[in-house]
């Protein structure tokens, strides 16, 4: 039987990987030292009788003093197209573990949500001792643990906080500690400006431009508007310059008007890590309800859980006293029910496809004409919301891909508009986008909840959670610490009650 293209590369990989095994263990022999096959490796050697079939690495263990011998004395040995790769001496190498690679091959690495590229490789793991009990054991994975959490924050960014089996504890260090870096890039950024060399930093967030630049550029349109100095221009000026007219307020006036209870969460709590712990609260029709919290604080997870894409443990959902415990995406969106993700990019858009495509995707039995779709309904559906939500674009056949990240976002609002919602959830609605465009989508929620739509916002930027709703709900390491009015909180209330449950 011919094998599949995807079985060719994977079988041409393991070739090269075990080339660099062949060489590695040739060495350690010469050294005298022992290896041990562990994990895939051994599980592949014995069940497959050599690499297990998707396999495309190789795990050795080598005692601690025999690993720190190699490491010290490996070099010497190793061919020209081979190198070794450590934590402390390769700014990339995101490990606590070894790794031999060939840099001859590269393979494709589809596993995370961004492609790349890597050698091949065997990783080689140190191997200690564990004491047998009691207390010199409880002493021994205190230490393991503060270890581990030192060698997340030396790589802050590459930690997935969420990644299924991690302590809470060690959860909220890294969640906590995503955000202090920005305070490490400005200093070398200073540094850097102080050896004379020139940056050029780019952001939508204006405090952040106003503590770091000494001069400021405003693009718009394609058009340099403005260059001033830091000193000599304010906030104010600046947004101007972005939106191209006088924004008084940063925040459209919040006038509606909330009316009876329609939405009812009901002891919510969730199977599967990140757990969310018995969440109850009431939302009103036409009110825009906020959901505050330090980041894996659970407020995904409850929009998730809401909607029917996170498996509930307990809890009831209700909509106009009605039962909604919806256990897909299709169930809530029948209901009525939509929900803007944080990754537009990754699960909001469809970006090999057209306006019209990322319009209509999600009401297609609307613009059916018989058996087949019509063309000239989805068209016009996508020429509607472009004039309503102001999509900068040529019209409905421009490429998703094309829009600034503001447009795109306006983009998905139409879609989700087009089927009507009643509960509008927005996960981040305003994430990655200029001052301009998020004072129109500002505006844009605050009509939704005049026409009687309810609204729950989920934003991890506090004078926006402040500046656009009615009450806020804060969420603390999965359970819900508070529900306070907008009208009669500040921000000291709002950090204390994230960090109730930490």
């Amino acid at each position: 039987m011919k094998k599949s293209l995807e079985e060719s590369h994977l079988n041409d990989t393991q070739k090269y990987i075990l080339f660099v095994l062949e060489n590695v263990l040739e060495i350690a022999e010469k050294m005298n030292l022992k290896c041990y096959m562990q994990g895939g490796t051994m599980l592949g050697a014995i069940r497959h009788k050599g690499f297990i079939p998707w396999d495309d690495d190789v795990d050795l263990g080598m005692m601690r003093d025999d690993y720190e011998y190699f490491l010290k004395h490996v070099e010497e040995h190793l061919p020209e197209n081979m190198e070794l790769r450590t934590y402390w001496d390769e700014s990339e190498h995101h490990y606590y573990f070894a790794r031999i690679v060939d840099n001859r091959h590269l393979i494709k690495r589809m596993g995370s949500a961004e492609v790349r590229y890597e050698n091949v490789w065997v990783d080689i793991f140190p191997l200690d001792g564990m004491p047998n009990g009691g207390i010199n054991l409880l002493f021994h994975k205190s230490k393991l643990s503060v270890a581990r959490f030192l060698y997340h924050l030396s790589c802050i960014k590459k930690v997935n906080a969420k990644r299924p089996g991690r302590p809470w504890i060690e959860k909220t260090i890294i969640n906590i500690a995503i955000r202090l870096p920005v305070d490490k890039l400005f200093d070398m950024m200073r540094m850097l400006r102080d050896q004379g060399i020139s940056l050029i930093y780019i952001s939508h967030k204006m405090d952040e431009i106003f503590e770091i630049c000494d001069d400021i550029s405003v693009l718009r349109d394609g058009n340099l508007v403005m260059t001033k100095s830091a000193k000599e221009t304010n906030m104010n000026e600046l947004i101007t310059a972005m939106v191209g007219r006088v924004l008084e307020n940063r925040f459209p006036p919040v006038d509606n008007q909330p009316k009876d209870v329609i939405l009812s969460i009901q002891h919510l709590s969730t199977k599967y890590e990140p757990y969310l712990q018995d969440v109850t609260f009431d939302v009103r029709e036409g009110e825009i309800f906020g959901l505050y919290g330090l980041v894996g604080a659970g407020r995904t997870e409850l929009l998730e859980t809401i909607f029917g894409i996170r498996t509930r443990a307990a809890g009831r959902v209700y909509l106009n006293h009605k039962l909604m415990n919806f256990s897909c995406a299709k169930e809530a969106m029948d209901y009525g029910f939509a929900l803007i993700t944080e990754e537009r990019k990754a699960n909001g858009l469809f970006l090999k496809g057209n306006l019209t495509f990322n319009t209509t995707i999600a009401n297609l039995n609307a613009y059916k004409k018989g058996a087949a779709l019509s063309e000239p309904k989805m068209t016009k559906a996508t020429a509607n919301e472009i004039k309503v939500m102001h999509t900068k674009c040529l019209g409905p056949n421009d490429m998703i891909s094309s829009l600034s990240g503001g447009n795109q976002q306006k983009v998905i609002f139409g879609k989700w508009l087009e089927r009507e919602p009643k509960v509008f959830m927005m996960d981040e609605p305003t994430r990655g986008i200029d001052v301009g465009a998020k004072y129109e989508i500002y505006d844009l929620i605050i009509q939704m909840a005049k026409q009687g739509k309810t609204i729950i916002v989920v934003s991890s930027e506090m004078p926006e959670i402040l500046g656009i709703t009615n009450r806020i709900g804060v969420m603390s390491n999965g359970r819900l610490a508070g529900i306070v009015n907008t009208k009669e909180t500040n921000q000291e209330e709002l950090l204390r009650l994230s960090a109730k449950y930490l």
